[in-house]
């Protein structure tokens, strides 16, 4: 999120905004939800480090606190290509759906980042230990939402 998009979230009444990553917020912050939608889950990265984020949030989840969000299962794509890129990361010791992308926009680019499309087995499986159980799942097509709940 930006500075001007939170200045738009103060103005429209949010009282406390906080501009960062998870792994920026004080000790202290809590929260009940988090959410992780546009195919967001995807910001589990990886298999290295969607334990560690999914154990950040839990450290930062109040009792019963939940995440909500959105991802796409790789396996469901259509095509060759698709496929040929799921074998490909497989080879590399990748997991099947992890991308590694940077996004631009005009003459602004981000640094290149891992992004992470798993499907429903492997989401429960990267949040084995972590403190979340899934809790609800909703699919259509490659897409799912899901809740998870805080054990």
């Amino acid at each position: 999120m930006s500075a001007d998009a939170l200045d738009v979230c103060r103005r429209r009444g949010l009282a406390e905004t906080f501009l960062g990553t998870v792994d920026d917020l004080p000790e202290s912050a809590r929260f009940d939800t988090f959410l992780l939608l546009g195919r967001n889950l995807g910001l589990l990265e990886s298999r290295e480090r969607a334990p560690r984020l999914l154990g950040t949030l839990a450290r930062l989840a109040r009792p019963g606190a939940r995440i909500v969000g959105t991802g796409m299962d790789p396996y469901l794509l259509d095509g060759a290509q698709h496929a040929e890129y799921l074998a490909t990361n497989r080879r590399q010791g990748r997991m099947s759906g992890q991308m590694r992308l940077r996004l631009r926009h005009r003459l602004l680019v981000t640094d290149w980042f891992d992004y992470l499309f798993a499907s429903l087995p492997e989401l429960e499986a990267l949040a084995e230990g972590t403190g979340w159980e899934l809790a609800e799942a909703e699919r259509r097509g490659p897409d799912y939402g899901v809740v998870l709940t805080l054990a």
